[in-house]
């Protein structure tokens, strides 16, 4: 006599026919193959920064929003130092040039001291509105990742690289000792930032460093 325990599978098939055991696994299986391709299809069609608070819908309300010529409606801010506009119907990701705000969404990496507060105020002065883009006449018009580099003004004309750096949410870049065009006025924001203190540079916050959190 054997009295070896049978395996789950074996017990199923002692009481199941194997030939509706055979059916049942097939549909089984097939409703798998199914899922997983109509979970593809819905992925696709998801924005390809997509965040709390952005959605389909709200990025075709931003390109329908009126602008001054000359400039582009933001349909999304992906973080401190790079957003994504419309241009002529198609989403172009921009690479704040000149700045570089501590990481909050980079996968590689952890989240960073002051990242957050870097993207609420992006997020606060440039979502729901519209920007003009400047190219740098020295530099690259993208970067390796092929994202549009340039500098974004606001509507009041105020240059955004420079007010992140001067008001302590981002440190001055400069690429590979690569001269740009407002680098001395990036350059001398962050020395004033830096001896006042401000954001990031504060003691109470972390004083300079790119520590995680």
């Amino acid at each position: 006599m054997d009295t070896k325990p049978k395996k789950l599978y074996e017990k199923f098939f002692a009481i199941v026919p194997r030939h509706v055991a055979l059916i049942f696994f097939s549909v089984v299986i097939m409703f798998g193959v199914a899922l997983n391709h109509f979970t593809h299809i819905f992925d696709a069609t998801l924005p390809t920064t997509y965040a709390s608070g952005d959605s389909p819908m709200s990025r075709a309300e931003a390109r329908k929003r009126p602008h001054p010529p000359g400039f582009y409606n933001v349909v999304h801010v992906v973080d401190g130092d790079t957003v994504v506009i419309d241009e002529d119907g198609i989403d172009t990701t921009i690479r704040l040039l000149g700045i570089n705000t501590p990481e909050t969404v980079d996968p590689r990496r952890p989240v960073q001291c002051y990242g957050h507060e870097a993207s609420a105020e992006a997020k606060k002065l440039l979502s729901d509105t519209y920007i003009k883009l400047e190219m740098d006449p020295h530099g690259d018009a993208k970067d390796v990742y092929g994202r549009t580099l340039g500098y974004v003004f606001m509507a009041d004309g105020t240059n955004f690289n420079l007010h992140m750096i001067a008001d302590g949410y981002a440190y001055e870049y400069t690429f590979k000792g690569r001269h740009y065009k407002y680098q001395a006025a990036f350059k001398a924001a962050q020395k004033e930032a830096k001896a006042q203190h401000r954001g990031l540079w504060s003691p109470a916050t972390c004083n300079g460093k790119k520590t995680a959190v």
